[in-house]
């Protein structure tokens, strides 16, 4: 299921980054904590696929996730704006990490074709 357009938005694409807005009024979050929402870590996840399928201009598969860490939690009530950085290299290992004013997630993951 694609989250583009409906749990976020891009704001602006960098060389190597997105800025994207979370849609606080989105179900998931309805869920996800009704009182204190969080972005789900499999939100998270496709997240990252979703933007560097952008950045290869191609679909994606997840083969690997070699490293990922929520280092802080994604609130869209708190951090609407945040900022996916993406650093891909030739075998679709994709590194990087999710900020605002703190790192919230860094991750190492393998796509394939």
């Amino acid at each position: 299921m694609k989250l583009l357009q409906s749990l976020y938005t891009i704001i602006e694409e960098k060389d190597d980054s997105f800025s994207i807005k979370l849609n606080a009024k989105h179900i998931i979050y309805q869920a996800h904590f009704p009182e204190k929402p969080i972005t789900p870590g499999v939100c998270i996840l496709q997240i990252i696929q979703e933007l560097a399928e952008i950045k290869c201009h191609q679909k994606l598969q997840l083969d690997q996730v070699n490293n990922l860490k929520f280092v802080n939690p994604i609130s869209p009530g708190d951090h609407q704006k945040i900022d996916v950085i993406l650093n891909i290299s030739e075998n679709l290992n994709v590194k990087g990490y999710i900020k605002s004013d703190k790192i919230f997630t860094k991750f190492s993951i393998l796509f394939k074709i």
